[in-house]
């Protein structure tokens, strides 16, 4: 009985095949085939563009950026010299782990320069009485500074958005800056909105425009920050997946 009902639906399958092949048009036949290559072709887009922003469990970037910076001196030196806000930059070294297609960390080692501009407003002070790392001898009305640290930041990351080569991925975390000669620490947490564009499935590029806050900074030679606590700035990186 069963062998009867398996043969019954073997010889429907072939009479409607057959009836198909002979009753359908040739536009017909050929728009079914049309259809069907146009799926398969949507099909493999898709495929690709999920595996060119597919997130390995590793990768590698360089980084550099510019930012907004304003420190001035302290009591006594501010009422007689001013600081003018300047910007900085860094560059450096980052690794990322992806724990899934969401969720990531990252750290890595950066070195930043700071540059400062100031104003004196009594030429006739003399240097050999004011401690300064830079120069000695009688003040002149300007002068300009630099200060240089190592940064070692330590970031979550969570993808918000993904089409084609595009990623949206914020981060938050905190940084920490030392200057070893001048006994140096700054902590600053920091807010990354990062944007990533693929260029295959391997090596891609992120621009991430921030926002720093900073928790603490102790003095920097005779600098310390300003009243505002907030920085500005932006990165941007070339990466490569491992």
């Amino acid at each position: 009985m069963k062998r009867r009902i398996f043969l019954s639906f073997c010889v429907m399958l072939i009479s409607a095949q057959i009836y198909a092949q002979f009753t359908l048009k040739p536009e017909q036949l050929s728009n079914i085939s049309k259809n069907n290559n146009t799926i398969n072709q949507e099909n493999s887009l898709q495929s690709n563009n999920a595996s060119i922003t597919q997130k390995h469990k590793f990768y590698l970037g360089i980084e550099t950026s510019l930012d907004y910076c304003h420190f001035k001196f302290d009591d006594p030196y501010n009422t007689l010299i001013s600081t003018e806000e300047s910007h900085g930059y860094h560059f450096g070294l980052k690794v990322q782990y992806n724990f899934n297609e969401k969720l990531s960390i990252r750290s890595g080692l950066s070195y930043s320069i700071y540059y400062y501009n100031s104003t004196y407003q009594n030429n006739g002070l003399d240097t050999n009485d004011f401690p300064s790392t830079y120069h000695k001898g009688p003040y002149i009305g300007h002068d300009f500074s630099r200060y240089k640290f190592w940064n070692l930041p330590l970031m979550i990351g969570y993808t918000l958005f993904t089409k084609e080569h595009f990623k949206i991925s914020p981060s938050i975390g905190l940084i920490l800056s030392i200057n070893p000669s001048l006994g140096s620490l700054k902590t600053y947490s920091q807010l990354n909105l990062g944007c990533e564009y693929f260029i295959n499935n391997k090596i891609f590029l992120t621009i991430e425009p921030y926002v720093n806050y900073y928790l603490n900074i102790e003095a920097i030679d005779y600098f310390t920050r300003d009243d505002s606590k907030f920085g500005l700035g932006g990165i941007v990186s070339i990466n490569c997946n491992l």
